[in-house]
């Protein structure tokens, strides 16, 4: 069946409902709902939580009045009863309802339920004598676009249930469905729309995470074994790792030391080098990327250093320059800001062969820059780098190897779902001198006293960050915006400072700048929002200040937090919060007491657990439609071990695994289209 051809959609509909990515009723039956609402449980009024939607029965007692406040606003109110209390309940704008209500009557409403000491409300409720419709049920509530109501979704995928549920497929054998106990795919597709109880959505969104799951981490398998098998580089069996350790004026952690030897062995091998290293803010990874460039350049290979930014490219070009001077690499810096004649003798360099080192942004995989001998490719902070750039830039040269550094630690298995093409190694101790930085937690009231710990550091010639979660003022959340709040602190307490502003909805070259000056010391404070959150060094910076950081999990609070400590100086955070929950209470607590990422990222996935029926789905992968690789890490754990069975016994050969082979090929070729830059 056409899309066209499901009942509703004409042709403007239609459009919409590309814009959204649907183009297919298989497309159409795949857009799951971001959130339910559980309208299937009645409730006595007197047992309701503020705020919260659910539904009561009731009868009115007072007979429905309509108000005319102002042109084209009018209210119309009335008093109900359910035998435990009374609720005032009110509609906008719909004068109608005053007809619809009798006295004596049973009725069932459903919103949300406003609660002050013993005085309820209830504005604009969904109004039935009957207990169905849209009443009695688990209700889906689907993202849509103008022109698409919610009404319309659920008639369009109740059509296309009804009339192509039989072209459904299992893309999970029916062997292994049945050995693992998962639902079949009919059911669970029937069953993620329309829902009759919580413990049916649980079983339906298991069945779709599992199988979602289980291709991309075949694809991912697969995509590492192709990689892997074509034709690869192998370096010279040298000493000049070894020199380059006995050159260090400190001494490599045991983590650095494995993580070099796993490079070596790999880029020694008869095997192409697809290595993640993974290590927490300030672990020294830049040191074993280091080594790999020796190696590369000891066999006469070229090497490329690819950052997402360009402050973050200036910044390894200047370290790389400082620490290759000594052993005669020449470095180059590839970045947009060049001028044309710098730019046309840079990529001469490249294209000569006389630079050994080039770093910058994904300016270095666009068609015009041509490699003499490009042997390895190094990108940093791999979470804003897709598989798409690695083989993008690995097509430069003749298959060099690659290697990923990411300073955001998960799990292992959590690892494999993100990384499935690479080989991992962990760097998960700290250089030997490195303070930890002291963290605190405190309530809004502390703000004077936190302004005078930052001016006092300030004289003493160091630098601040204040970063707070949005970018200007929300109507629905009370909390600090980077507008405002930059405004606020520059006129309350430091007004005779140097104070920058960063968000993310300013143009590029005006980040840029803004980060340039805080960098070079030029700004003293940055209010920003999270965008500072990855890679960059500025190490006279050594307070920062999270406002509403209980709006944050504990990773991002750690990422953040990440951007002081850069040096040997003292560093702070402090925790601006209006904590209030038990989980949110807890987290603070944990930020305080604990330093380490990879144990702040495990204590992470379990408060937030797998998710609940009522919440909303964010995904880890922008290709993955109902997985959350944070939330769902039970599953993931689950399909890890379905995966390696499948690739153990070669499962993907046989003829019954054929729909499974399909998807794993769509996924990989997503995979590769997915270049998107940050």
């Amino acid at each position: 069946m056409e899309l066209s051809e499901v009942k509703g959609i004409g042709k403007k509909k239609l459009e919409v409902l590309n814009s959204m990515g649907i183009f297919s009723v298989d497309d159409l039956l795949n857009y799951f709902p971001y959130r339910y609402e559980n309208r299937s449980i009645i409730k006595n009024i007197t047992d309701t939580r503020d705020e919260e939607n659910c539904v009561i029965k009731v009868k009115f007692i007072s007979k429905p009045i309509t108000k005319y406040l102002r042109k084209n606003l009018n209210l119309t109110s009335a008093i109900a009863f359910d035998n435990t209390s009374k609720i005032n309940v009110s509609w906008f704008n719909q004068p109608f309802i005053r007809n619809q209500i009798l006295p004596n009557t049973t009725y069932y409403l459903y919103g949300k339920i406003q609660r002050v000491q013993n005085q309820f409300k209830i504005s604009s409720p969904i109004l039935s004598k009957t207990f169905e419709g849209k009443l009695g049920i688990i209700y889906p509530i689907y993202k849509v676009k103008k022109g698409i109501t919610n009404n319309d979704m659920i008639k369009f995928i109740d059509f296309a249930l009804k009339h192509c549920i039989d072209e459904i497929k299992n893309v999970i054998p029916y062997s292994m469905i049945k050995n693992y106990d998962i639902e079949n795919k009919r059911n669970a597709i029937k069953n993620i729309h329309k829902p009759v109880d919580y413990a049916q959505f649980k079983r339906a969104r298991t069945a779709l995470v599992l199988e979602e799951v289980i291709i991309m981490q075949l694809a991912m398998k697969s995509m590492k074994t192709s990689l892997n098998n074509e034709n690869y580089i192998q370096f010279d069996e040298d000493k000049s790792i070894d020199y380059f350790i006995k050159s260090l004026k400190f001494e490599l952690t045991k983590g650095q030391i494995d993580a070099v030897r796993d490079i070596e062995k790999d880029m020694i091998s008869k095997k192409r080098m697809n290595r993640l290293v993974q290590g927490d803010v300030g672990s020294g990874k830049t040191i074993v990327a280091e080594a790999a460039i020796i190696k590369s350049f000891s066999s006469g290979y070229q090497s490329a250093f690819m950052a997402p930014t360009d402050i973050l490219a200036t910044q390894h070009y200047e370290s790389l320059s400082e620490d290759f001077s000594k052993f005669g690499l020449k470095v180059c810096l590839l970045k947009s800001d060049l001028s044309k004649s710098e730019k046309n003798s840079v990529l001469e360099g490249i294209q000569s062969g006389y630079f050994d080192v080039i770093v910058g942004t994904h300016a270095i995989i666009q068609d015009f820059v041509e490699f003499k001998n490009l042997g390895l490719v190094i990108t940093d902070e791999q979470h804003r780098f897709g598989v798409g750039q690695r083989k993008k830039i690995s097509d430069k040269g003749k298959n060099p190897d690659v290697l990923v550094m990411t300073a955001t630690p998960i799990p292992r298995t959590l690892a494999l779902s993100y990384y499935g093409d690479l080989d991992i190694s962990t760097i998960n101790e700290m250089p030997k001198g490195r303070k930890i930085i002291e963290t605190y937690s405190v309530g809004f009231s502390y703000e004077k006293r936190i302004a005078t710990f930052i001016r006092k550091q300030i004289e003493s010639g160091f630098q601040a960050y204040i970063v707070c979660p949005l970018i200007e003022e929300s109507e629905t959340l009370d909390l600090e915006n980077v507008t405002e709040l930059y405004n606020r602190l520059n006129n309350e307490y430091f007004s005779d400072l140097s104070v920058g502003m960063l968000h993310g909805k300013m143009k590029s070259p005006e980040k840029e700048e803004v980060m340039k000056d805080f960098v070079e010391g030029k700004t003293k404070i940055l209010v920003s929002t999270t965008v500072i959150e990855v890679g960059v060094n500025v190490k006279k910076a050594n307070v920062i200040v999270i406002y509403n950081a209980e709006r944050f999990g504990l990773s991002q609070l750690h990422q953040l937090r990440g951007r002081v400590g850069r040096s040997s100086n003292q560093s702070y955070c402090i925790l601006i919060s209006n904590a209030h929950s038990d989980e949110q209470i807890e987290r603070m607590n944990i930020m305080v007491k604990t330093n380490s990422g990879f144990e702040l990222s495990q204590k992470d996935l379990m408060m937030r657990g797998s998710g609940d029926l009522l919440g909303t789905r964010q995904s880890g992968i922008p290709l993955l439609n109902i997985a959350d690789l944070e939330k769902d890490y039970d599953l993931i754990e689950k399909a890890a071990l379905i995966t390696e069975y499948i690739e153990k016994n070669e499962l993907c050969k046989t003829k019954e695994y054929v729909y499974l082979n399909e998807e794993i090929n769509k996924f990989r070729e997503k995979l590769l289209e997915n270049v998107i830059f940050n």
